[in-house]
């Protein structure tokens, strides 16, 4: 299903390319701890394809990330790295795969960033790896959209979240409409 959304983004741009490409997206976040001892981000995403998920991940970030921005972005770079060998395993079984592939992200700057393929005073200490992204926009094989933290669906990978808001993520994420947590049971 088409993921919708109380405000902003209009999306898909193209539903005609989005449904030729089968409905391909990507929701990626990050978690971004500081002031902890060995403090160390989480990074978490998931790829939809026709309506399912059909990769995912929950990762440690094993370097330390100095900004919110820098964890979001390294969740997208290990998302990139997924959805780019789907889209050549796509084409290499004949389908026509169109970029660019929409990237969901919640975290404003790591949007801003993805534009700039230069380095700044404020991403000199980006690894190597963690430009990664910004290839991927620059080069047209991924656009990102801005989401609401409240609608970001790959929250549930990356950090604990009200049971609440975690039955609205499953249901999304798996695309069933009625999920029962009958069998847990809760600390009190």
């Amino acid at each position: 299903p088409v993921p919708s959304f109380t405000s902003a983004p209009t999306w898909p741009e193209d539903p005609d390319i989005f449904l030729k490409n089968l409905g391909i997206h990507v929701w990626s976040d990050a978690t971004w701890k500081v002031n902890q001892a060995g403090a160390q981000s989480y990074a978490g995403f998931y790829i939809f394809m026709c309506g399912a998920t059909v990769d995912w991940a929950s990762v440690l970030i094993k370097v330390v990330c100095h900004s919110s921005a820098e964890a979001e972005i390294s969740a997208a770079c290990f998302a990139g790295k997924r959805l780019m060998f789907l889209v050549k395993l796509m084409r290499e079984l004949g389908l026509d795969i169109v970029s660019p592939t929409p990237f969901f992200i919640d975290n404003s700057a790591a949007q801003d960033l993805t534009k700039k393929m230069s380095a700044t005073k404020r991403t000199e200490h980006f690894l190597r790896w963690q430009n990664y992204m910004r290839w991927l926009v620059n080069y047209n094989h991924a656009k990102v959209f801005l989401v609401r933290d409240a609608d970001q669906r790959a929250d549930i990978a990356t950090k604990m979240i009200n049971l609440t808001k975690f039955a609205k993520m499953v249901r999304e994420i798996t695309g069933r409409s009625t999920v029962s947590y009958t069998h847990l049971t809760l600390p009190t």
